[in-house]
């Protein structure tokens, strides 16, 4: 068959499939009772055309058609709205005797009301500790006719002095109620909660015609919540009170945000059909970590919440480091900038078909996500390569191992590497950096970074005076700007490089100020879009997160780093100078550990991206595909590979070392009279403590020790800087008692044995040797996994345990000992890959012997007790059963003087 039939026979098999799932689609919504949509079907088998051309690796032009035309029908789904009943007509009068600047500014607000210039903002509130989008609450924001923001700060006085609150309050309720309903149905699957003014309870003629209108959409009932402030509630007019009892009747819930007390009359509250209570996590906190009396208050206050089927939300929660006090509270929601800003309603609630398109486009169309095993891998691909620093190259502290040396391959192949860093300062100091953490400068050829798009971005706005927030490191980004820093009442802009003191600051520490300059309606000028970077195993905030509180407050951001234009055109240029010219996009590779900046930044760029995803990045660690692909999916990007670090070649973790597992371990402590056993994670933050901030901060601290008892030997801290001299001295200046045994003097010993001794002798099969080195067998604990069943087959039914973590000991044929539920059996064992049977993974299979029954799932302990011969393979099953019954003669003789 030649190339055209095949075509031709795939071009009608696509067609076909294709056809089948428009038929389908439209069937379903017929038996479902619902209209059928037939842009919806027509979308769904576009999908699936797309996929069969993409899985097929041809016909690639014609996908792309589909992709176009498929993009237009999702633009015509999503745009669709729900009809709505006509909103009751509120009329703005023009203000009289008001200054002529209050004037301007009413009038503006009126305009942009009347002209339906009102965004909606949603927040989510998510479930603990899940972290599931559950509600959202709504916030609406005015546009003036030139776009630019009207904060309430800016029409608040002008709208009291003329008595003109109560209007613009109801009108804007109006069209955030409006714009709620015309979300779409995927709305329809949240609860969202909508603020409302007691003014508006209380206006009389208003509240008839409102309630007509809820009542022609008696459908928003299940999905809409009025809140209401704390001073409105703890001041409740009586005809506000009636009038909120005939919205309860309609089915409309209630909250309350920003308590300030957790004694307040919650019953009458819930009377009154108010079903959430917001309360802010500083005051949770305030009160958990108080006296006694007032901890008592926060589980009777969380008591009477529950008696009376009220939820509780914490606001404001800011802080990853707050988590674990608050999730030991039991609190089921949360709300604040740590689980997502506010963000243009259409970024929550994009309709479903969109988003599964999305998924499907993203996973299915453009690559399926692979392990890249190595830079080698991928050289032959790329001419250049866009390197992120931070996460990538180092931690801040280090150079990862083997980034320099895939680098300095990459180029000593004729490629460039430009490395790109939102780093807020400029280029030409970046280097200097990097030669004290170890990277020669041959292994790059150009730095770029956000503090060099950043300055263009503050000279079109000089001579204006600026406020300035950052850290005084970053002064070289301002070197021959001539710009003023003035203060925020007298600046025109702000310009962001970081928190003033990123060790100690968060940016909850900003909020006032930034709430003040988005109230004068200042533009900010972000100089690094990160929100956390990995500082030596430490998270630590970047200018990135102030910006998205600024955002929160409807502050204008501009940025100059990745994910942004500016930033790549100069590392185009940056690619130019080191090859002559810029190669094609498909030849250019991005490589980072930040899914909105490095990648997304790359999908925007229409270049490859390469995720790593290993220790030392924001991502610690999470370098599985499942994880990765869903990780991508929520931000709506994509990347040809993951990868856990950059280096050359593969090469694999160190192998399992585990002699004794924490369960064993705590029951060998146990049984020498040891009480209580506290095991610390041993990760990238406590690696990286020093000497005298594991002492000063761990132990005493976080611990409470009072006294602390070890060999003369101990090392502890960063690289093992700290010894018993080290810990004596630091623990001294802590209060802590320090006793250092010499261990081998104590009990008269001539020699000292470590683990490696035993490793060591593991490796070379000498069980017996490690067990005399251990005062007991070498043991490992497991449990019992199905296997190929060849042993039962064979008349010798095994045992099959995986060990894990476990070093592995030599491959061959051991007498062992097997206990199970506390009875000890006599058994043989082989660890290894079995050559007769071409396994590939090593696995330890037990038979026990004179025993029957059955073992699956049944947690084992298998104590080496003498090695037998070496793993081999033989000519057939009969000789290997012939084989096996000589093992387990010679492991009988063995047991049996044992």
């Amino acid at each position: 068959m030649n190339f055209r039939q095949k075509s031709s026979r795939y071009g009608a098999a696509v067609q076909f499939s294709a056809g089948i799932a428009g038929i389908m689609l439209i069937a379903a919504s017929l038996r479902a009772g619902l209209e059928p949509d037939f842009e919806i079907a027509l979308a769904a088998a576009l999908v699936v055309s797309v996929i069969l051309h993409a899985r097929a690796g041809f016909a690639l032009s014609r996908a792309q058609q589909e992709l176009e035309m498929l993009h237009g029908l999702v633009r015509k789904i999503s745009a669709k709205k729900i009809s709505a009943a006509s909103l009751p007509e509120v009329k703005f009068e023009k203000a009289h005797n008001v200054s002529a600047q209050d004037a301007y500014i009413l009038d503006s607000v009126k305009d942009a009301i009347e002209n339906d210039r009102i965004d909606l903002y949603l927040q989510p509130i998510v479930s603990l500790p899940q972290r599931k989008h559950r509600y959202f609450e709504a916030f609406s924001r005015l546009r003036a006719d030139d776009g630019a923001v009207l904060r309430p700060l800016q029409y608040i006085d002008a709208a009291e002095r003329a008595n003109r609150i109560g209007v613009i309050d109801n009108m804007i309720l109006l069209r955030a109620v409006q714009a709620l309903r015309n979300l779409g149905p995927e709305s329809r699957n949240y609860r969202i909660f909508c603020n409302i003014s007691p003014a508006t309870i209380f206006d009389q003629d208003f509240f008839g015609r409102f309630t007509d209108y809820l009542d022609a959409n008696a459908d928003m009932a299940p999905h809409l919540v009025f809140e209401f402030t704390y001073p409105a509630v703890e001041m409740l007019h009586e005809r506000v009170a009636v009038n909120l009892d005939s919205i309860a009747r309609r089915g409309y819930a209630f909250s309350v945000d920003h308590i300030r007390r957790l004694d307040h009359d919650w019953k009458a509250l819930r009377d009154k059909n108010f079903r959430f209570v917001k309360a802010s996590s500083a005051l949770l906190l305030k009160e958990n970590r108080g006296e006694p009396q007032a901890r008592e208050r926060v589980q009777a206050f969380k008591e009477k919440l529950r008696q009376y089927d009220i939820d509780l939300i914490v606001e404001k929660v800011e802080l990853e480091s707050h988590m674990p006090e608050i999730l030991s509270l039991g609190i089921d929601y949360g709300q604040g900038e740590l689980f997502g800003a506010p963000r243009p309603a259409a970024y929550y609630m994009r309709p479903r078909l969109e988003l599964a398109i999305a998924a499907a486009l993203l996973r299915l169309i453009v690559t399926d996500l692979q392990f890249i095993d190595g830079l080698q891998s991928l050289a032959e691909q790329y001419d250049a390569l866009l390197c992120d620093a931070w996460g990538v190259i180092h931690n801040g502290v280090e150079l990862f191992p083997g980034a320099g040396e895939a680098m300095l391959k990459f180029r000593e192949q004729g490629r460039a590497i430009v490395i790109l860093t939102n780093a807020p300062r400029p280029s030409s100091i970046i280097p200097a950096q990097l030669d004290r953490l170890g990277l020669p400068r041959e292994a790059y050829d150009a730095v770029v970074t956000s503090g060099d798009a950043t300055r263009a971005e503050i000279e079109r706005r000089l001579p204006a005076p600026a406020y300035r927030i950052g850290p005084e490191k970053d002064d070289p980004l301002f070197e021959g700007l001539n710009i003023e820093f003035a203060p925020l009442e007298d600046a025109k802009f702000i310009i962001c490089t970081g928190l003033r003191d990123d060790h100690r600051e968060t940016p909850e520490d900003y909020r006032e100020v930034l709430s003040r300059a988005a109230g004068r309606g200042l533009p900010m000028v972000c100089a690094n879009p990160d929100i956390v970077v990995n500082w030596g195993g430490r998270m630590i905030w970047c200018a990135g997160a102030l910006a998205e509180v600024y955002a929160g407050f409807g502050g204008d951001v501009v940025y100059g780093g990745k994910p942004h234009a500016p930033i790549y055109r100069l590392a185009r240029a940056a690619i130019a100078n080191a090859l002559g010219a810029v190669p094609d996009k498909s030849r250019i590779l991005a490589i980072g550990d930040g899914l909105n900046t490095d990648i997304f930044g790359a999908n925007k760029e229409g270049v490859d991206a390469l995720f790593v995803a290993g220790d030392g990045g924001v991502h610690d660690g999470a370098a599985d595909a499942e994880t990765i692909s869903r990780r991508l999916d929520e931000v709506g990007a994509h990347a040809m590979g993951y990868a856990k670090v950059l280096q050359w070649f593969f090469s694999p973790d160190d192998p399992p070392f585990l002699l004794t597992s924490l369960v064993q371990r705590d029951a060998l402590l146990r049984e020498y009279g040891v009480e209580e056993i506290l095991s610390l994670s041993f990760d990238k933050q406590l690696a990286a403590r020093s000497p005298e901030s594991f002492v000063r901060e761990v132990l005493c601290q976080e611990l409470g020790l009072a006294g602390v008892v070890t060999g003369t030997d101990f090392r502890f801290g960063a690289k093992r800087a700290g010894d018993g001299v080290a810990l004596e001295t630091f623990g001294a200046a802590a209060g802590l008692v320090v006793k250092l045994v010499d261990v081998l003097a104590t009990i008269g010993a001539a020699e000292k044995f470590g683990s490696s001794v035993v490793r060591e002798a593991l490796v070379a099969g000498d069980v017996r040797r490690a067990g005399e080195i251990l005062g007991r067998p070498w043991t490992v604990r497991s449990q019992v996994v199905e296997g190929q069943k060849l042993g039962r087959t064979l008349g010798f039914p095994t045992a099959n345990v995986m060990l894990g973590d476990y070093i592995e000991p030599k491959h061959g044929v051991y007498a062992v000992k097997v206990t199970m539920n506390g009875v000890t059996h006599d058994g043989v064992a082989n660890f290894g890959r079995r050559p007769t049977v071409g396994a590939d993974a090593p696995l330890l299979e037990a038979h026990l012997l004179d025993f029957k029954g059955d073992l699956y799932g049944a947690d084992l302990e298998v104590a080496f007790v003498e090695f037998i011969r070496d793993e081999q393979k033989f000519d057939g099953l009969d000789a290997l059963k012939a084989q096996i019954g000589k093992d387990i003669t010679a492991a009988r003789d063995i047991l049996r003087q044992n």
